[in-house]
């Protein structure tokens, strides 16, 4: 028996990888939507403790709050995305 994937909560920074999640087949939840507008990180800190989500987001402080708690995250960084442009630079136009 496999274990059932949580629900994807997307932080207001990473709304638009909302659809990209839907088409590999993971459910997804936009904080704004479930949560209101705006969203407090303390909101998002609630929800994302419930254990149905697995919550995504740019924000470092968040992301360290959600550990502490031993709340399941995907951590983006900005890092991570020039890292990502770079390489593409260097492939397209060395």
């Amino acid at each position: 028996m496999t274990a059932e994937r949580p629900i994807v909560l997307l932080d207001e920074m990473v709304l638009g990888m909302s659809d990209y999640l839907l088409d590999a087949g993971w459910k997804t939840e936009k904080a704004t939507e479930v949560l209101g507008n705006p969203v407090s990180d303390a909101k998002l800190v609630q929800s994302a403790n419930s254990g149905k989500y697995v919550l995504i987001s740019l924000d470092k402080k968040l992301m360290s709050r959600c550990r502490v708690k031993g709340i399941k995250t995907i951590e983006l960084r900005f890092e991570d995305l020039a890292r990502i442009a770079l390489e593409r630079l260097d492939k397209e136009f060395g």
